[in-house]
């Protein structure tokens, strides 16, 4: 998926190495985007499980980053 500007909020990650959501070990659960920010030099993720989400924890978020290349 492709977007207009360098942040999105929810959707589908762009994935230049690894999937954010399925290929990164976060622990058990089921993982979505909440957002990111990419740039030149890579894309910075931040997931959370859906009911980390629905019960508003955005304290359990994890971040991930992943490089160009």
């Amino acid at each position: 998926m492709t977007t207009d500007g360098p942040v999105q909020i929810g959707g589908f990650p762009w994935v230049w190495n690894t999937d954010p959501v399925t290929d990164h070990d976060h622990g058990p659960g089921d993982w979505v985007l909440l957002a990111e920010v990419g740039g030149e030099l890579g894309v910075v993720h931040w997931v959370i499980r859906r009911g980390d989400l629905a019960g508003r924890h955005f304290d359990r978020a994890r971040a991930h980053f992943d490089m160009v290349g």
